[in-house]
């Protein structure tokens, strides 16, 4: 009876265990620092893009306002030739000229705000991706400011809707909107001779005026920030 010697591989030693261990934790280790690399160059082409559009945003934003202040000095123009029309003693007899400016004087251009962007911001946690902490507080600080104007806008408009009612109770509007020139031919009187009503429909012209002025500081500080703002953004980060 023969009896095989059964053979036996070489046992493998513990460094071979080791070295094995290495190279499989340094192929998992560069992986992880290849997709992390790939996911800070993923967010960094990202806050380049929010901030591109941001400043797209802000040139909207800036050329807008650029007309509205221009638009709220001819208003204003407007309502200091109604105060004036209204402060005459004639105007009891002769009231289509205060007529005409109070109409033309009445509304506002209201800001509208291009957030597109700053939405995206908000919505998406993008604010995150900004990098440059004093570009992120900038651009909240002129969020925040946008706000203020749109509670002021707010409050101005129903204003402006109730004293809209209030030229029934002084103006003969059908006289005066059938006659196609009342502003040419201001003979048309009063509805009320009562000094008191002419005295109250001034003095509410006359906040509403203030208010203007008020409206436009806002729109005119915010063109201020932006057009800096702007400036800023393109000082920290290579936008044109």
């Amino acid at each position: 009876m023969e009896v095989h010697a059964h053979s036996h591989s070489p046992r493998k030693k513990f460094t071979h265990y080791l070295w094995e261990f290495l190279m499989l934790f340094l192929a998992v280790f560069c992986g992880f620092l290849a997709e992390n690399q790939r996911e800070h160059m993923v967010e960094h082409q990202r806050e380049k893009e929010y901030i591109k559009s941001f400043v797209e945003d802000l040139k909207q934003d800036t050329a807008q306002l650029i007309t509205i202040i221009s638009a709220f000095n001819e208003k204003l123009v407007y309502k200091d030739s109604l105060l004036l029309e209204l402060a005459k003693p004639e105007i009891f007899k002769r009231s289509s000229r205060a007529f005409y400016f109070f109409g033309i004087s009445l509304h506002f251009p209201d800001f509208i705000y291009t957030d597109r962007t700053i939405q995206q911001l908000k919505n998406s946690g993008g604010m995150r991706l900004l990098r440059n902490k004093e570009v992120s507080d900038s651009i909240v600080d002129y969020d925040s400011k946008v706000r203020m104007i749109f509670v002021a806008q707010a409050q101005m408009n129903s204003v402006v809707l109730t004293y809209g009612f209030e030229k029934s109770k002084l103006f003969q509007v059908r006289l005066i909107d059938t006659t196609n020139n009342g502003f040419q031919n201001p003979g048309i009187p009063l509805l009320t001779q009562n000094k008191n009503d002419v005295e109250e429909f001034y003095n509410n012209m006359l906040d509403q005026r203030r208010f203007f002025t008020y409206l436009k500081k806002l729109d005119e500080d915010l063109l201020s920030r932006g057009t800096r703002l702007i400036e800023f953004i393109k000082k920290e980060y290579p936008v044109k």
